[in-house]
């Protein structure tokens, strides 16, 4: 026989009837007037403030509970999972929520700091309009300038991201209890640090050649010709 502590009774108690037909049989919720509801199987419940009534049947009662064994027959053991199914499905619409809202931000923060990189890379390839012009006055390639670029750029990430990394695991549970989470359950993997690694990498990689754009399509003479 499945056992059920008192902490799932409790929480099974909790769940008034009007919430749980709105989340687990919405189509069996029929609005009367104001704040009265009645189910469509039987037009004399009522559901008003918290409460319902059965009022043909002469029995009522407050939770979804009540209603599950009293109405539709259940066994107290039934009527406590389908109770508690309500409370899971809440929580899951919940979690949904916080899901989205965290990917929408991880978007936000990387197009923002893209943006950002973007910036101060056009304004340093930019303080070396000379270098570039001279490079590429003596017979080096315009690729081969930007690869300089972005292996200086990679040099610099190389160094940057162990130190995110090791930093991050305390911050990731600092922001883990924002969410409802203890911060020993919030953990940064190794996997997670090889994902950011190469997918930031490749946005930097990005980064240095839309920086780059403004001062490679011009000629080593222009570019010169700029700094005198």
């Amino acid at each position: 026989m499945p056992f059920y502590d008192s902490e799932a009774i409790e929480r099974a108690r909790q769940v008034d009837l009007l919430t749980y037909l709105q989340t687990c049989e919405p189509q069996e919720l029929v609005h009367v007037s104001g704040n009265v509801y009645c189910t469509r199987t039987h037009d004399s419940l009522r559901i008003s403030n918290g409460k319902w009534c059965w009022f043909s049947r002469g029995t009522g009662g407050y939770s979804a509970l009540d209603y599950l064994i009293k109405v539709n027959g259940y066994s107290f053991l039934e009527a406590i999972v389908t109770a508690n199914d309500e409370v899971y499905q809440n929580i899951s619409s919940s979690l949904s929520d916080t899901t989205a809202l965290v990917t929408t931000l991880i978007i936000v923060i990387t197009a923002v700091s893209m943006v950002l990189i973007i910036l101060i890379l056009s304004m340093s390839i930019r303080s070396r309009k000379r270098e570039t012009g001279i490079l590429l006055a003596v017979g080096i390639a315009k690729p081969a300038v930007i690869l300089q670029y972005v292996l200086e750029t990679l040099l610099i990430a190389v160094v940057a991201f162990p130190l995110a990394y090791l930093s991050s695991k305390q911050v990731a549970g600092a922001l883990g209890t924002l969410f409802g989470k203890a911060a020993e359950n919030v953990i940064v993997t190794p996997e997670h640090f090889i994902l950011v690694a190469i997918v930031g990498g490749v946005l930097l990689v990005a980064a240095v050649l839309v920086s780059s754009i403004s001062t490679m399509r011009l000629k080593p003479k222009q570019i010169l010709s700029q700094m005198e």
